[in-house]
């Protein structure tokens, strides 16, 4: 879609709609905001999550300059390629109409022109390519949430280990890393336990709450053979991760990711 046939609007319970055309877009105040990104499907340690830099203007900016009529509790979201789902309007009002990804423009696969990012959610709750946003008084039931998905689309609380992978040959002192992520909660603590032995925390650092915690430590195992690491979050609520749904998540379990590692003998 070329930027000159692009156009959005916000309508619905609003006193007076408010339409923008690209050119009015980019004239603008706007913001850049790191953010992490993740598939609802996405797997521990799998390629569905991912870390950028967006450019672009604040929702905010443009609803509080807007008459939104009582009643108004969520937004519902419309693609130009006909997809749409709604966000509650608190978390909508945190949403970013961005048209940069680490100060380049979208590409096509991440909805050139202009995309949602709303922080805490999962990918099906951003959808690329977006023109219409109608502001009503119930949540509109999209494709992934007519098939079970979470109408709320708030991100569980997750962790990883990237390295060394899974089956992996290792010798000597290995470095551990991954990362965490529980949306716009932040991480408290990250934990590892080596072959099902207590958990013990390990060093992270997180920038701000909407971005991924990373982590490593140094480890060498005591003995050669297969070895077992598993990791755990723990998120600004206190929820733990586990591996019973006894402490589930509200929208679901998130389990322990957890690898095996063969320790090679010592050379002689």
């Amino acid at each position: 879609m070329a930027t000159a046939h692009w156009s959005f609007m916000i309508s619905g319970l609003v006193d007076l709609p408010l339409p923008l055309s690209y050119k009015d877009l980019l004239a603008l105040h706007a913001v850049e905001q790191a953010c992490t990104l993740a598939c609802i499907g996405h797997t521990p340690g799998g390629t569905a999550i991912g870390h950028a830099r967006w450019y672009g203007v604040p929702i905010r900016a443009l609803m509080d300059d807007m008459s939104i009529q009582p009643g108004a509790g969520h937004a519902h979201l419309h693609a130009a390629d006909g997809y749409a789902t709604s966000v509650e309007l608190p978390q909508f009002s945190n949403a970013l109409l961005a048209y940069k990804l680490n100060d380049e423009p979208l590409p096509p696969e991440h909805g050139y022109p202009v995309r949602l990012i709303v922080p805490g959610l999962y990918g099906y709750k951003m959808p690329k390519w977006i023109q219409r946003v109608v502001l009503a008084d119930q949540p509109l039931d999209g494709l992934w949430e007519k098939r079970g998905w979470s109408p709320s689309g708030q991100v569980q609380t997750t962790s990883a280990i990237l390295g060394p992978r899974h089956r992996a040959t290792i010798s000597g002192v290995t470095t551990l890393h991954g990362y965490a992520f529980a949306g716009d909660r932040a991480i408290t603590s990250v934990e590892v336990s080596i072959d099902d032995g207590p958990w013990m925390p390990v060093p992270f650092t997180q920038n701000q709450a909407q971005e991924w915690a990373l982590w490593s430590t140094d480890w060498s195992p005591a003995t050669p053979g297969d070895h077992r690491i598993q990791v755990r979050a723990t998120d600004a609520t206190g929820w733990v991760q586990q591996d019973s749904t006894a402490n589930a998540f509200p929208n679901g379990s998130s389990a322990i990711h957890s690898i095996v590692v063969h320790m090679q003998e010592p050379q002689r």
